[in-house]
C-alpha cells in the first residue's frame, strides 16, 4: 500500500508538472490567436475602407472624362461655311485616296453614337467638305448640331440646325432639325424665337412624334399651342 501510495504520488506530480509546463504554451498560443484575429479583422476593415476610396475615385475619374468630353467637343470646329446658292452645282473638295460618302459617313455616326464627340465632329465636317449634297449631307449637318447641344453649346447648335433646313430641300432630318432649333433656342434663353419654331414645326407636321413634345414646350414657354404662319423656306 505503501509503494502503492507512493507511486501515485509520483505519477500525480509528473502530471501537475506537465501541465504546468504546457500552461504558459497555450496561453502564449492563445494570445498569438487573439493578435491575429485582431489584425484579421483591422485587415479586413482597411480592405474595405479601400474599396470605398477606390469606388470614389472611379466616379471622380468618369466625372473628368465626361468633362473632357464635353471639352473636346466644345473646341471642335463649327460646321462648315453654306456652300453658295441653293446647294447645286456645289463645287466638293477631292477627298483623300480611299475615302468614300459611305465608309466615312459610317465612321463619322459610329463614332458619335459611342460619344467620341472630337472624332465624329472632325469626320462629320469632312464628310460635308467633301461630299456636300450626299445622300447622307443632311444627317451629317443634323448630327453636327447634336453635338453641339451635346456640348451645351446651344446657339451653335441652333445655326447647325437651321442649315438642314436651310441648306437642303424637304429630307427625313427636316422636321427632327425644325424640332431640335427650337429646343436649343430655348436652352440658349432666347424664348420668343423658340417659341417661333415649336409653332412653325406644329404647322408642318401636326402629327409627327415629336408634336406633343413641342406642344409641351410651348406651354412651358407660355405660349397657346397653336400654329403660327411663316412664310415658307427657300429650297
Amino acid at each position: 500500500a505503501t509503494s502503492v501510495s507512493s507511486m501515485e504520488k509520483g505519477l500525480n506530480d509528473r502530471l501537475t508538472q506537465q501541465q504546468s509546463m504546457m500552461a504558459q504554451p497555450l496561453t502564449t498560443l492563445g494570445s498569438k490567436v487573439d493578435a491575429v484575429t485582431e489584425e484579421t479583422r483591422l485587415t479586413r476593415e482597411n480592405v474595405a475602407d479601400l474599396a470605398a476610396r477606390l469606388s470614389t475615385l472611379d466616379s471622380k475619374l468618369a466625372d473628368i472624362s465626361s468633362a473632357v468630353r464635353i471639352l473636346s467637343a466644345a473646341q471642335a470646329a463649327p460646321p462648315p461655311p453654306p456652300p453658295p446658292g441653293s446647294g447645286t452645282g456645289v463645287q466638293a473638295l477631292v477627298p483623300p485616296a480611299g475615302v468614300t460618302a459611305e465608309s466615312l459617313y459610317q465612321n463619322a455616326f459610329r463614332d458619335y453614337s459611342s460619344g467620341k464627340d472630337k472624332l465624329a465632329m472632325d469626320e462629320l465636317t469632312d464628310f460635308l467638305k467633301y461630299f456636300p449634297m450626299a445622300e447622307n449631307a443632311p444627317s451629317a449637318q443634323y448630327y453636327i448640331g447634336q453635338i453641339y447641344d451635346r456640348a451645351k453649346q446651344y446657339d451653335d447648335a441652333a445655326l447647325a440646325f437651321d442649315a438642314v433646313l436651310e441648306r437642303y430641300p424637304e429630307n427625313p432630318k427636316t422636321p427632327d432639325a425644325l424640332y431640335m432649333k427650337g429646343v436649343s433656342l430655348m436652352k440658349a434663353n432666347k424664348r420668343p424665337e423658340a417659341a417661333t419654331e415649336f409653332k412653325d414645326f406644329l404647322a408642318r407636321y401636326p402629327s409627327h412624334s415629336l408634336s406633343a413634345n413641342a406642344r409641351a414646350h410651348l406651354r412651358t414657354l407660355g405660349q397657346a399651342p397653336t400654329p403660327a404662319a411663316r412664310p415658307a423656306r427657300k429650297k
